[in-house]
């Protein structure tokens, strides 16, 4: 065929690959917008399900993907919650008949925050099935009931010869259960940037299909059959893996390429990686469009794009003689990884670990033998006496251990987390490709205008945002509780209260990710009215992540009911080293002369409920005021009404409850604007 032709045919088939996944998207898009407005919600109903993914931990249960096995106005799958089923284990296949009701999922309250509607389509689910374990009518099995079986007993016997931490951690790379894995120890892997390696990925599937290939290569070398059986061995390999490991994105990408390199060998074809993970890409979203949305896939392929982009950079260097040639360029190869994966990185966690480019180069020397003996370890506990398990477990466990050790060498270094922005990753890049572009054509002349530019671009908004004078009010959307920050421009920010009632993670899943995208690292001062738990179950994140300087507690005797959370707070703070003050009626908080705290509430000799005996704050910057009343209830509005003074905000009290006092006060401030701060269907 015509070169020319040849070329304008591959275009175009290029082109209608994306357009079809991009209509996938879109179509898929749609679907879950009317599954939503559809959705006939807060009614208990029997439905039957059959399971698609397998099951993992949630708070207090079990949750996966499953189809409506009935009429339904409902298309896409539903995700399934069973509330007290952790020891409950659901695979692919499996049918349910199961006794609930249906909701939307929740949106993220604020900016930043953690989007559960957001999740749930990612797994391609429309709406969300809630059930408990005692409402389960039936279970059947998965037609891969021998091969799930298979993956539990070796699950199990991992727990049986190893410790917790080192078992959890040769499951996950074995089975790709990481539910056991402890949170101490993901924090770790995730800050030394080799959390990889307990997430089954190519380089899993990469090893086993080495492993195979050199075995059937003794066995096969020079043979006619040679190719055609590789063919064969690799796609039961990558179909096995992937039913055993759960379906992984990883997995996926990775199998599938390994299929079009045998492919492209047996029919002498040319193999381009790049147009092989174009391909699988587009493929992977079409079969599944709610995969555009996995943080997994995003990292897999971006590292994957990255990794081969550093091998056709290190092909220039192929003959060169370089010392320790091996690490340099294992180091270049995490090094491009680590730039292509920084935009995912910065989108789905908000930040990105530098020593882990240093950490990886170490850990790769060590993963074909830390996977290779999981995988041995494995097999020997199937079919070896006890104390053959026994020695491959001491192996493992020291291969292991030394693992850990690197790891938390490099999690504990300052590079080891550096919160980054999604928006200003993205301006550095699309920058840096201006300025190659600008070089590459005319280095010279137009040096001069883009360094300009640069230095424009990038000072300007600095400078800005320094020359202004201005205090901004943040009141969070905390459900039902509360949270408000409070930051000057010429420095301090504060925080008063940090608690919901409706969303018991609000200080991992909303407040901090919210401080961090909005470059807010440290609060000065975290005021805590009173210590029910819609005023403070967010506090333990923000003091464990070394966000608060100084906290203030009311001064008053504590009704029963408060002291264990007060000791709580008090125990957190001695551990992390956070000031500790106590404030009552009259007490003046002077940050500096621009940002001043009156304590107005409680009396601090008399012991009240939690709600009368909240801490009532006046804020003053220059001539402005906020007025925050927390919870009081009628006693403690009466008791303060004649020390209102006029003010710009005032926050409701009690969620909006408790009206009739609250107008007496609000109609005392004046305020311009009133906030109410309260959960869905709050009456």
């Amino acid at each position: 065929m015509n070169s020319k032709y040849s070329k304008i045919l591959f275009i175009t088939s290029y082109i209608a690959i994306l357009l079809v996944s991009l209509i996938r998207i879109l179509c898929f898009e749609t679907g879950i917008l009317n599954d939503r407005a559809t959705a006939d919600t807060n009614k208990k109903i029997t439905a039957e399900f059959l399971a698609e993914s397998v099951s993992s931990r949630t708070s207090g249960g079990i949750c996966f993907t499953a189809k409506l096995q009935e009429e339904s106005n409902i298309d896409n799958k539903v995700y399934v919650i069973i509330k007290g089923g952790e020891s409950l284990r659901v695979y692919p296949g499996d049918t349910f008949c199961l006794k609930g009701e249906f909701d939307v999922p929740e949106a993220s309250l604020n900016p930043y925050g953690y989007d559960f509607a957001r999740t749930v389509k990612s797994k391609g689910a429309s709406v969300v099935f809630y059930s408990d374990a005692p409402s389960i009518i039936e279970h059947r099995e998965s037609p891969y009931a021998k091969i799930y079986s298979l993956r539990n007993t070796v699950s199990d016997n991992m727990y049986k010869y190893l410790d917790e931490d080192s078992a959890s951690v040769a499951d996950a790379i074995v089975t790709g259960n990481r539910d056991r894995i402890s949170a101490e120890t993901s924090e770790i892997y995730k800050n030394a940037g080799i959390y990889h390696i307990v997430a089954v990925s190519g380089l899993h599937l990469g090893m086993v299909l080495i492993f195979i290939t050199t075995v059937l290569g003794v066995f096969t070398k020079n043979s006619k059959g040679e190719k055609p059986i590789r063919l064969v061995i690799t796609l039961i390999s990558v179909i096995f893996l992937l039913i055993f490991t759960g379906f992984g994105i990883s997995m996926w990408r990775a199998g599938l390429m390994a299929v079009f390199l045998v492919c492209a060998s047996i029919g002498k074809r040319e193999y381009s990686p790049f147009v092989s993970l174009y391909i699988v890409a587009n493929g992977v979203i079409i079969s599944e469009p709610c995969n555009y949305l996995d943080p997994a896939m995003h990292l897999s392929f971006m590292a994957t794009l990255g990794i081969l982009c550093a091998n056709v950079y290190l092909k220039r260097f192929r003959n060169v003689k370089w010392r320790f040639k091996s690490i340099k360029m294992t180091f270049i190869m995490c090094l491009f990884a680590f730039v292509f994966t920084l935009p995912p990185m910065a989108f789905s966690f908000g930040g990105v670990s530098l020593s882990g480019i240093f950490c990886n180069v170490i850990v790769l020397a060590i993963a074909p033998y830390f996977l290779g003996m999981s995988y041995v370890h494995s097999v020997i506990c199937l079919v070896a006496p006890e104390f053959l398990c026994t020695i491959s477990a001491d192996i493992l466990g020291m291969i292991t251990l030394g693992i850990r050790t690197i790891a938390q060498y490099f999690a504990s270094l300052p590079i080891s987390h550096i919160d980054v922005n999604f928006r200003e990753i993205m301006i550095i890049f699309i920058e840096i490709g201006i300025g190659y572009m600008l070089f590459k054509k005319r280095p010279h002349r137009f040096a001069i205008p883009a360094l300009f530019i640069f230095i424009l671009a990038n000072i300007l908004p600095v400078a800005y945002n320094i020359s202004q004078d201005k205090v901004t009010v943040t009141f969070l959307n905390a459900g039902q509780g509360e949270s408000c920050l409070i930051e000057d421009s010429k420095g301090g920010v504060f925080m008063i209260d940090c608690g919901s009632e409706s969303h018991s993670s609000i200080g991992y899943s909303e407040v901090i990710p919210y401080l961090k995208n909005t470059g807010t690292d440290q609060i000065d001062i975290l005021f805590v009215t009173h210590y029910h738990t819609d005023h403070t179950n967010g506090i333990e994140a923000l003091i464990n992540n070394h966000m608060v300087k100084k906290i203030i507690l009311p001064e008053r005797k504590l009704a029963g009911d408060e002291k264990a959370k007060c000791l709580e707070i008090l125990a957190l703070c001695s551990k992390q080293g956070v000031k500790v003050q106590y404030a009552s009626l009259g007490d003046v908080i002077k940050y500096n002369d621009r940002n001043v705290f009156y304590i107005l509430n409680p009396l601090p000799d008399k012991q009240t409920d939690a709600n009368n005996g909240s801490m009532v704050i006046e804020y003053n910057f220059k001539k402005r005021r906020v007025l925050f009343l927390s919870d009081i209830e009628e006693e403690a509005q009466r008791h303060i009404a004649n020390e209102i003074k006029d003010c710009d905000i005032i926050k409701v009290p009690h969620h909006g409850g408790y009206a009739k006092t609250g107008f007496m006060i609000s109609s005392k401030a004046k305020a311009e604007h009133a906030v109410i701060s309260c959960g869905k269907n709050n009456k």
